[in-house]
């Protein structure tokens, strides 16, 4: 038996039993996970009020929605490492971790394999998702790689949509922040003490939020040459309205006149940072890099 609620009644149900705020800062949970409580919240919402197996089809609900949380965490992380290596690493630990859940939680599912064994493989798989996300904190606020061709500044950067935002990197003196002006949308980045600043027009964009495909936001990197001498580049990815996906960086920074480069694809751009470089993939084509 399996019934579908909606994603507003699995968000409420998220927050009901284990306090997860998924990518809005360092997950939380609960100390202990309730199968009591879980169960009796999911007898709350309309769509499982029936209780019986759908507070099993709950519980899994609830665990495919922080699934999207960890891939989405997963891609960002990966994003902070500079070999191809690292990033199959990520891909490799999760392949284990799923592996690892579903064969545990299949085995509470088949003993005995009836109503009460199925709601205690949703509780099974909804507690190990929770501990796995937070668990993902290690990895997506605490561990890095020594990139020193290049390197995303992760704490001046931004996924997904920036409104409203600002960062500043006090090392290079390198600020951004968004601001509406009449009908535009834009990005100011201010370029150390001197003064300098330049604009990205960002009043067509829209950005992604969520999912492993997502690559969208504004981003701070870092390029030291073989002399030690350290530049900067900003990035803007989005999609532009009626038009696609533009990736439009600004760099080096500072520079007297950085010279601006512009990606844009029909579906997609993905990029990762490889050998000094940003690998860009347009519509799935490995087909550009920066500085070329």
């Amino acid at each position: 038996m399996k019934s579908v609620g909606t994603l507003s009644d699995i968000a409420i149900l998220l927050a009901l039993t284990s306090g997860v705020l998924a990518l809005a800062g360092t997950p939380t949970r609960a100390e202990h996970f309730n199968i009591g409580e879980a169960y009796s919240a999911c007898l709350d919402q309309p769509n499982y009020a029936l209780g019986g197996a759908m507070a099993g089809d709950c519980m899994m609900d609830q665990s495919a929605v922080l699934d999207l949380d960890i891939e989405t965490a997963l891609a960002r992380a990966a994003k902070n490492y500079c070999s191809a290596a690292d990033r199959d690493a990520i891909a490799t630990s999760q392949s284990a971790w799923l592996d690892y859940r579903d064969s545990y939680c299949t085995l509470i599912e088949n003993s005995p394999g009836n109503t009460g064994a199925w709601i205690n493989a949703g509780a099974c798989r909804l507690d190990l998702t929770q501990q796995r996300l937070e668990s993902l904190v290690y990895l997506t606020d605490h561990a890095y790689a020594w990139c020193r061709g290049m390197q995303l500044l992760r704490i001046t950067s931004h996924f997904g949509d920036p409104d409203g935002l600002a960062r500043s990197d006090e090392e290079s003196g390198i600020a951004w922040a968004t601001r509406q002006d009449g009908d535009q949308r834009l990005i100011d980045i201010s370029l150390g003490a001197e003064g300098q600043s330049e604009t990205i027009d960002i009043t067509s964009c829209s950005y992604c939020s969520s999912g492993a495909d997502c690559n969208d936001g504004v981003f701070l990197f870092a390029r030291e040459n073989d002399e030690g001498d350290v530049s900067h580049a900003i990035a803007n990815l989005c999609t532009i309205e009626g038009d696609g996906p533009r990736l439009e960086i600004l760099g080096p920074l500072p520079s007297p006149t950085p010279a601006r480069a512009t990606f844009s694809a029909t579906n997609h751009i993905a990029w990762v940072i490889e050998s000094g470089r940003l690998r860009i993939a347009l519509d799935g084509m490995d087909s550009a890099a920066w500085p070329d």
